[in-house]
């Protein structure tokens, strides 16, 4: 007989098939199913079948996982099927039942994902050569790896003898460059800081305000005078947005020594003529 335990947090379709199918047998036996939600669907739909649901809070998921992993151990379980289950599976229990696990996608599908997961759990571990791997492939024995479904979706040839050491792409998504390590290479550092792509210098403003502090308001002027010269300074210390700010200060005081100076031409030139 073997043993499996479902965990669940929905409806409990799938769950409902497995147990109904297969604890009328000999073979396999549903001994334990959970749920981490107290008014879960799978409780009235399993009550019928005369299968009783224990409700585990997810904080006990968190603060005691042995006393899952106690249970399913005291029940022999050799197999977790999930069933919608929404919980976070504590690292105990995925560390004692590694490999040990099957994901049910439909009622329909469930036994026989069952099924399978069992076979392979308790199927004979054989070391191939690579030649009799490569027979397994061809006559479809054996599942294909990621890899060759991978190179199947993009349609390019498989090379078994490849060992892929980054994740396998996505189709139509934009590749991203490598990472690159200088360490104390600071020339090389210094080049691709170089190579790199920067925006343009922001405007320095600096003819302006020094005309605005000849020809119109001296002390605005100056102050404009002190931000142009931060801009270059600032950008080529690569502190672009801190130039940009230097440049629309440089700017707006410019902006205020021109009306200052225009303000007091209006006023300077009709006292100059009353006195």
């Amino acid at each position: 007989m073997k043993n499996i335990a479902i965990f669940s947090s929905g409806s409990g379709e799938a769950a409902e098939r497995v147990v109904s199918l297969f604890n009328e047998g000999n073979r396999i036996s549903v001994r334990v199913v959970v749920t981490d939600r107290e008014n879960a669907e799978i409780i009235e739909r399993l009550t019928p079948l005369g299968m009783e649901v224990m409700f585990v809070p997810r904080q006990q998921w968190h603060d005691s996982p042995e006393k899952i992993v106690a249970i399913l151990e005291e029940n022999e379980i050799e197999l977790i099927a999930f069933d919608d289950f929404r919980g976070i599976v504590p690292s105990g229990v995925e560390e004692a039942f590694r490999g040990k696990t099957v994901s049910l996608s439909s009622p329909e599908a469930a036994p026989l994902e069952v099924v399978k997961a069992l076979d392979n759990i308790n199927a004979p571990v054989e070391e191939a050569t690579p030649d009799d791997d490569m027979e397994k492939r061809n006559d479809g024995s054996v599942p294909k790896s990621v890899d060759e479904e991978w190179a199947q979706t993009l349609k390019i040839d498989y090379d078994p003898s490849r060992l892929r050491m980054t994740p396998p792409p996505v189709p139509g998504a934009a590749a991203q460059p490598p990472a690159q390590t200088y360490g104390n290479n600071y020339k090389a550092h210094e080049h691709a800081i170089a190579a790199a792509p920067q925006e343009p210098m922001p405007p320095t403003y600096l003819i302006w305000s020094v005309l605005s502090t000849v020809f119109c308001c001296f002390i605005p002027g100056i102050v404009a005078i002190i931000f142009s010269s931060q801009v270059s300074s600032r950008y080529y210390a690569g502190d672009t947005e801190g130039a940009k700010r230097a440049s629309d200060r440089a700017q707006i005081w410019i902006i205020v020594s021109f009306v200052l100076g225009i303000l007091s031409a209006t006023l300077y030139l009709p006292i100059m003529m009353i006195s």
